[in-house]
């Protein structure tokens, strides 16, 4: 798959470039550390979310579907809004709280 674009085969440093971009930005999305070069913080939140986003994705199966575009998500309504993650967050302390 990563072979065929619609523009023909690719060339292998085309793949070696996606390969690389793709396997940082899945590190990225699954990582708690906020740096000031993280996809969420150089891109609008609308048009990417970044892990703090998605790690709402890991707790609530139900939100967050889109691994780097928050765009996608509101387009289908499973983008949450601010007062809804604040809920969740505090839902979730609660939690833990009571263990």
């Amino acid at each position: 798959v990563q072979n065929i674009s619609p523009f023909g085969r690719k060339h292998t440093m085309s793949r070696m470039l996606h390969n690389v971009l793709q396997t940082y930005m899945v590190m990225e999305i699954h990582s708690p550390v906020d740096l000031p070069w993280s996809m969420h913080n150089i891109f609008p939140s609308w048009l990417m979310g970044g892990a703090k986003n998605h790690q709402l994705h890991h707790l609530h199966a139900s939100c967050h579907f889109q691994q780097y575009f928050t765009y996608l998500d509101y387009t289908f309504g499973t983008l949450l809004t601010q007062q809804q993650k604040d809920d969740l967050k505090s839902t979730n302390k609660g939690r833990k709280k009571q263990s």
